[in-house]
């Protein structure tokens, strides 16, 4: 199997990508550090977050706040990562604040990263690197498809599907689908998850082609993150020690729903076998609706309150704080 720059990768390897020069140039001939992660490695492992498929990437940290279904967090090289740096089929994704992009593994056909500084290329991005995400794209391979339907721990059930055809010579489509619905380690608070995302590639010519990428995926969840207290978690507390299970929370009014829209295509025209022309586009759109609960401090502590608190300085009580979110954004590439 020849390699590909946006797959699909038939092994752990991937042998060509576009990060360091958005050209289809082979690994080991970029000067610049790169890593794959192709889909086979992501199946193997289950991955179920772009922090998860990343696990086992040198020079970058995953998931430094714990599992997290509102975005996914990276340090690479010790730079954070967390809203900037992120690309889809090498176009920014915009994310600020609680408006993060998740985009979930089954819809992607590998994750690279480009480690160190790619301004160059990218424009302003933090100097550890850049991670891009391949989206799986129709193959002219006849036809293909593929049904799962799975069942894990903490009461996850899941069904996905992804078809591929080749309409004719010159046209192919395909479609991913995915719903899932799980429970988590931490009582009380579960997850909902909806995606589709079809997409069409059409041949004008042998050299000339345009690709159609969208998707759809909708989160109907409770926030994971809880924040335990450090004393009671990582020191002592003399009541004794805090369950990683418990939802310091409210759950019957935290809620986090996202609704992540994104339209985008890719044309390319060879105009011989050493000169292309590839331009590419994306219009994204987010809407958020977030409520969210978290421990504060130990009633005790609080300046000046504490005595009238917990007078017996029994340390049983937190203050909780809350945040809400609630809006939408938009943004528009063009590369």
């Amino acid at each position: 199997q020849q390699g590909s720059a946006v797959g699909p990768d038939f092994s752990y390897l991937g042998a060509k990508s576009r990060a360091a020069t958005k050209t289809d140039i082979a690994i080991n001939e970029t000067p610049r550090a790169v890593s794959v992660v192709t889909r086979e490695q992501m199946d193997d492992r289950a991955s179920i977050s772009i922090s998860d498929a990343l696990q086992y990437t040198p020079s970058i940290q995953t998931n430094y706040f714990g599992e997290d279904n509102k975005q996914d967090w990276f340090i690479i090289r010790g730079f954070k990562q967390a809203n900037s740096g992120l690309y889809q089929d090498g176009t920014r994704l915009y994310s600020s604040g609680f408006y993060s992009w998740q985009i979930d593994p089954f819809a992607l056909e590998r994750v690279e990263v480009l480690r160190g500084a790619a301004s160059v290329l990218y424009g302003q991005n933090p100097p550890g690197g850049v991670i891009n995400l391949v989206s799986k794209r129709p193959q002219f391979d006849g036809g293909s498809g593929q049904v799962s339907v799975e069942y894990g721990s903490e009461d996850r059930k899941q069904i996905s599907l992804d078809v591929n055809s080749e309409v004719n010579e010159k046209l192919a489509v395909r479609v991913q689908g995915l719903a899932r619905k799980n429970g988590t380690r931490v009582d009380g608070v579960e997850a909902e998850r909806f995606l589709i995302a079809p997409s069409l590639t059409y041949k004008f010519t042998d050299t000339s082609e345009i690709t159609l990428l969208t998707s759809y995926q909708k989160d109907d969840s409770d926030p994971y993150l809880q924040f335990l207290p450090v004393e009671g978690t990582l020191k002592p507390n003399k009541n004794g020690k805090i369950s990683d299970s418990l939802a310091v929370g409210n759950t019957d009014w935290e809620t986090f729903e996202r609704e992540q829209l994104s339209v985008g295509y890719e044309f390319a025209h060879m105009f011989n076998d050493t000169t292309s022309f590839v331009q590419s586009t994306r219009y994204s759109q987010m809407d958020v609706n977030l409520r969210q609960m978290y421990s504060y401090v130990y009633a005790a502590d609080v300046p000046g309150l504490g005595p009238l608190l917990d007078p017996l300085n029994e340390r049983k009580s937190i203050l909780r704080a809350a945040s809400t979110e609630e809006g939408s954004s938009d943004a528009f590439n063009i590369d």
